[in-house]
């Protein structure tokens, strides 16, 4: 039992988590709960994924983690994999943020000796940014090529005395054929708009093909309407392959658009601010299974 083969994540859970794959028939040690157990499978289960460490009756609650992750759509015995084949889903009545307390440990981390600043790039409307990009943006599918040769010009030029961290080339996989002011048309613009927006970023060129409904011009604009009166905007600035005269004249433009913001921004200077003002972005990386055992407990630490 030294080396168990399931995890059991709270003593009130009705399913473990295998650590890797197994096949039916084969004996599982399993480790988290009060008495170590084992159990034979009863199907090939892949990593990751919950066997039922006791059997479960139709619509009883599925438990993991000390919460009700959902209702045996069918009697499920132990040692059976469970998954979206037997687990149906349930009303918002068996979720309450008690439930959660009470299941949840909190702990009280020391933080004297943690620093109380760092150093970083303090932004005249007031936010702070720890890195400085330049983005070249593509504004549909269609200038992803030209906008990647932009970026792999200056994939390996440094630029000294400016503390540019690198020239970013930001492309998408669609942007053409969308209905304008459908939901893709707003989640795109949001997107990019984001993007242009970043404390970190400063300074962009935005290229498109000329024909798309998301254009590079609109959304240059939409940038000045959403900072609106606010104390400062990065230098951006924006044009169409075809008002440059084909893909090898808009790449050569390009460069020539990076190349007069990079002359043009000031030298930026760290300086030491307070840690209050450190923004972390946190990204889920699909949810998989152990998420639950690293990455979440991990990121709550933080």
């Amino acid at each position: 039992m030294n080396n168990p083969q399931c995890i059991v994540l709270n003593p009130s859970d009705n399913v473990g988590i295998l650590i890797a794959a197994e096949k039916k028939g084969s004996l599982i040690s399993v480790s988290g709960i009060d008495s170590n157990i084992e159990i034979i499978l009863l199907n090939d289960i892949p990593s990751g994924h919950k066997i039922a460490l006791r059997k479960i009756e139709e619509n009883n609650p599925v438990i993991k983690s000390g919460q009700v992750i959902g209702l045996a759509s069918g009697a499920i015995s132990g040692g059976e994999h469970v998954h979206n084949h037997n687990i149906k889903a349930i009303d918002n009545s068996f979720f309450s943020f008690d439930t959660i307390k009470k299941a949840a440990s909190y702990h009280n981390n020391d933080i004297a000796d943690l620093p109380k600043s760092f150093m970083g790039y303090e932004r005249k409307d007031g936010r702070t940014g720890i890195r400085n990009y330049l983005l070249v943006i593509s504004s549909s599918n269609c200038a992803a090529s030209v906008v990647k040769k932009i970026g792999n010009y200056f994939s390996e030029k440094t630029f000294p005395g400016k503390n540019i961290d690198g020239i970013v080339p930001l492309t998408y996989a669609g942007g053409c054929a969308l209905s304008k002011g459908g939901s893709s048309f707003h989640v795109f613009s949001k997107t990019l708009l984001g993007w242009l927006d970043h404390p970190n970023v400063t300074g962009a060129v935005i290229i498109g093909l000329g024909c798309e409904v998301i254009t590079e011009k609109n959304l240059e604009i939409q940038y000045r309407e959403l900072r609106g009166s606010k104390s400062e905007n990065i230098p951006i600035t924006s044009f169409s392959i075809q008002e440059a005269g084909g893909t090898q004249k808009a790449v050569e433009k390009g460069i020539v658009e990076v190349e007069k913001i990079l002359n043009a921004i000031p030298v930026f200077e760290r300086r030491e601010i307070p840690l209050s003002s450190l923004i972390l972005g946190l990204n889920c990386g699909g949810s998989d299974s152990l998420s639950a055992i690293t990455a979440n407990p991990a990121l709550g630490i933080a």
